[in-house]
């Protein structure tokens, strides 16, 4: 089941920065000070769409019928391989993990681990027994790569993408 490389997901929060400035026939300046609105907090779904480099991976959910399962209240952490990562998989092989219904469940779970976990929280289990269980039933390492931590072998590029459920990393 580790035909799937395990990437980050890039980060998805958007913040909207609104600044008016108006000027008066006197050419007076007057700015007003920018404000900052952040989005809520939505599902893992909905977090990992708005991305738009995840489109393979929701696809794929949609296909497993694992979208309720990743709205639900988790909480969980999904190791979300982009659209690059999977275009590094050869299409025969992807098409035949699709076409399994059964695979296609293991392979996804296998990148869910119940809970949520925060690279911090990654790297001290790297420090301890280095294990974390998906819910596909195998396990994942963790592991310290320099400054950085990796799952699998697979340094997470960017991390603790918050959802209302969860993290994505």
């Amino acid at each position: 089941m580790a035909l799937l490389a395990l990437c980050g997901l890039a980060s998805c929060t958007k913040n909207h920065i609104d600044s008016a400035t108006t000027t008066t026939e006197a050419a007076v300046t007057t700015t007003v000070a920018p404000t900052t609105t952040v989005s809520p907090l939505v599902d893992i779904v909905a977090t990992a769409l708005s991305a738009q480099q995840f489109t393979t991976l929701a696809g794929m959910v949609v296909d497993a019928k694992l979208v309720d399962t990743l709205r639900s209240a988790g909480p969980f952490t999904v190791f979300a391989p982009t659209n690059a990562a999977f275009a590094k998989i050869p299409t025969a092989t992807l098409r035949a993990v699709q076409e399994d219904p059964t695979t296609l469940t293991k392979v996804l779970t296998y990148h869910v681990v119940a809970g949520t976990y925060t690279v911090a929280d990654l790297g001290k289990i790297a420090d301890g027994s280095g294990t974390l269980a998906t819910v596909a039933g195998p396990t994942l390492r963790s592991m310290r790569v320099g400054d950085s931590v990796a799952v699998n072998g697979h340094v997470i590029a960017v991390t603790d993408v918050q959802a209302s459920n969860g993290i994505i990393q």
